[in-house]
């Protein structure tokens, strides 16, 4: 009878020193000492032909844990390959096995991919691409960047203001291409009576003499590349082989951006181009500036938009995660609609329906490739 009383009493004992305890470490994390760690899980195009558009976000990723070693942000790298049903199979293992609950997604047929799936686990997606409805019709949904719409209308400005009157237009045959060309740019041009040539092409071609001939015989007064920027140091140096570089002035995308890494000055000096303003010589964010400067110095090279993009989106997970009393998809992603954040690329505020406030400019380069605004006529 005794050992049955003292057994009870241990057991009693045992149950109030863990009642205490939960007790305590859920007030600790209430008040924000002792947060749980977010796991955020970054899908990219670590392998495969796509695999250079994935190693800027990587190292941001690097850059952001070297810097922020206090964080309790777990950030766990899955390849996509630039492939849907392969991103979705890593979805799939993250949300599964990894108790993943917030994901980086970069690529639009990527994101596109994994949104109906993420949507339907309550998982929020914060997404680096510039499809115009990436974050559509899903309160969980996050278009951590510009939007293709935003690229569209400052072209057709610039066009418009110059009053151009023929415009030949380089599309390359991708998702955000296709549909920002059909259903922005081409009825904004038709509606100013700007007449407009279009030819496509693959993503990943090599030739292109007989577009960039076709252009020549156009008689068109400017070109338009819309595309990748990996694509288009093929189409600008086509032109300087038939002699037209020094005469043609191209209006570009925001692939424009990627250029320094393939080409030189004076293949570009005729263009002007799309681009973040936070890139412009004009931005004066001490933020970007400093991470600029550290990205630089660890990987030798000026940042691409998409790794100060895919910084900030972890900047802003993570702070939001700070600040919500559970680690709930939903919370963190009223607090991302309802507060501004601090960030490299500026201050991160979103609309109501996920996307980005983001102020894009016409810009074009310095011969050392630093990027100056432009909204004349050269």
């Amino acid at each position: 009878m005794k050992q049955i009383r003292m057994n009870t009493l241990i057991t009693l004992i045992v149950a109030f020193i863990i009642t205490i305890a939960l007790t305590f470490s859920a007030c600790t994390t209430e008040k924000g000492k002792e947060p749980n760690a977010v796991k955020i899980g970054a899908i990219l195009p670590l392998t495969g032909n796509l695999s250079f558009l994935g190693t800027p976000g990587k190292n941001a990723i690097e850059l952001f844990k070297q810097q922020n070693k206090d964080n309790k942000a777990e950030i766990k790298l899955y390849d996509s390959k630039a492939d849907p049903k392969t991103a979705l199979t890593e979805f799939r293992r993250a949300y599964d096995f990894d108790n993943v609950r917030f994901f980086i997604t970069t690529l639009t047929g990527v994101s596109l991919g994994v949104k109906p799936v993420a949507k339907d686990k309550r998982a929020l997606q914060a997404s680096i691409a510039i499809y115009p409805d990436i974050a559509a019709e899903s309160d969980l949904a996050f278009q951590f960047c510009y939007n293709a719409i935003s690229e569209a209308t400052a072209i057709c400005s610039y066009i418009n203001d110059n009053a151009y009157q023929k415009i030949f237009v380089f599309a390359s045959r991708d998702a955000v291409t296709e549909v920002e060309l059909e259903k922005y740019i081409l009825p904004s041009l038709k509606s100013a009576e700007v007449k407009c040539v279009v030819e496509s092409f693959d993503v990943g071609t090599k030739d292109f003499k007989q577009i960039v001939a076709k252009f020549k015989a156009s008689d068109a007064s400017h070109a338009v590349l819309l595309g990748y920027g990996s694509d288009f140091q093929g189409i600008l140096r086509e032109l300087a082989n038939q002699k037209l570089i020094d005469q043609v002035k191209v209006i570009g995308g925001v692939g424009y951006l990627e250029l320094p890494n393939y080409i030189e000055y004076s293949l570009v000096k005729n263009s002007v181009f799309v681009s973040p303003k936070f890139l412009t010589q004009e931005n004066n964010n001490e933020l970007y500036n400093k991470f600029k400067g550290a990205y630089q110095k660890v990987y030798g090279i000026v940042p691409t938009y998409d790794a100060a993009y895919t910084y900030d989106t972890i900047t802003a997970i993570s702070s939001a995660a700070k600040n919500v009393s559970s680690l709930s998809p939903e919370l963190v992603a009223e607090y991302l609609k309802k507060n501004t954040i601090p960030g490299v690329t500026g201050p991160i505020a979103f609309t109501s329906s996920g996307q980005l406030k983001v102020d894009v400019v016409m810009a074009k380069y310095n011969r050392d490739f630093s990027i100056l605004m432009s909204g004349e006529e050269r």
